[in-house]
């Protein structure tokens, strides 16, 4: 999995505030947040053994609230404790 990351990345030009997105192959500005969502996705992959194409950036949940019984949305995002 490793290899055909690296094989992404020679076909994309970075500034230096950049970075490539393992999951998404999108240059991203380098961040704190952006820095540990990485390596949460990294070790998702290498060490759970959770495969890229089963995660998903920017995620939004489509549920219906059980007291207004309306479809709400919430989006999952990383947040620093």
């Amino acid at each position: 999995m490793a290899i055909e990351i690296l094989e992404k990345k020679d076909s994309t030009v970075l500034e230096d505030n950049q970075l490539l997105c393992v999951l998404t192959n999108q240059p991203k500005k380098i961040s704190a947040k952006e820095n540990n969502l990485q390596s949460v996705i990294l070790m998702l992959n290498e060490e759970y053994g959770f495969d890229l194409d089963d995660m998903e950036r920017d995620f939004t949940i489509v549920y219906t609230d059980y007291e207004t019984d309306k479809p709400k949305k919430q989006k999952l995002e990383l947040q620093k404790v």
